[in-house]
Formats: structure tokens, sequence, C-alpha cells
């Protein structure tokens, strides 16, 4: 397990000290600080899923007539690129769903390999 968190004692003492003295102490968020405070984390503008009709993208397999449509990623694109297990919500269309939509989870490493990107939507955040 790895330790993300330091202790610091002397705000620990600052919080008796308040205690003590009957102010209001600082919250043990101030106490245990994580290694990673300052960075911001990006928000995943991918993270609303959407109608089959507005994807944020379209991978097509033509000759085997698969279409997946991506209604909602579940990461960054940052985070990603660092996971093999990054998964997305996909709505299928196949031969073996006599041409309806299937939806569900996907990973998105599958999509990417056996997909051809033929539409990606513009997202604004």
């Amino acid at each position: 397990m790895s330790k993300n968190w330091e202790w610091r004692p002397d705000e620990y003492n600052g919080i008796v000290r308040s205690l003590k003295e009957g102010r209001t102490p600082m919250t043990i968020g101030d106490v245990l600080t994580t290694k990673e405070k300052g960075k911001k984390m990006s928000k995943n503008l991918k993270g609303k899923t959407r109608k089959v009709d507005q994807p944020y993208e379209i991978y097509v397999n033509e000759g085997a007539g698969w279409e997946w449509r991506v209604l909602k990623h579940y990461q960054t694109p940052e985070k990603e690129k660092t996971n093999p297990y990054a998964r997305v919500f996909v709505a299928v269309k196949s031969p073996m769903t006599y041409n309806s939509w299937e939806m569900g989870d996907e990973y998105l490493k599958n999509v990417v390999e056996y997909g051809r990107l033929i539409f990606q939507d513009k997202v604004v955040g």
C-alpha cells in the first residue's frame, strides 16, 4: 500500500491548542495532506451520456458489418492512455444484433483495435 499522505505534527498541535483556547480548529484535511495537492484534475469532457444519434465518436468495421457509437467515456483521455482496461459506454450494431442497437460497456482498446474512426465530435469545455 502506497503512502499518499504525510503526518504533520505541528498542525496537529495547532488543533489541540485551538481546542484548549476555545477556537475552531483546522480540519483534519489540513493535517493529512496529499502529495498531489496543488495539482488540478482535468475534467472529463466526455463523461455525460449521449443519445445514439449524437455520439462522441463512431467506429466502423465494414468487413464485419460492425458499428460502435461511443456515448460516454468513464475516464479522461490522459487516464485512458495509461489504463489498459479503460472502458466506454457504447451502442453497437452488427449482423448479430439484426441491425438494431445494443448498449453496454466495452473496453476502449477493443473498439479502437477492431474499428476505424470515421467521426469524432469536437467537445468544448
